[in-house]
């Protein structure tokens, strides 16, 4: 396993309705007004 200078960032992901599991992404959208 490579070392790395900076450690890399952590996976974005979303929990899934009715399970323990986490779906990873690569990208989280805020739909909606309030959102900054």
């Amino acid at each position: 396993m490579p070392e790395f200078v900076l450690p890399p960032p952590a996976t974005a992901s979303v929990a899934i309705a009715g399970s323990t599991e986490r779906f990873a992404v690569r990208r989280i959208f805020c739909v909606g007004r309030n959102y900054a």
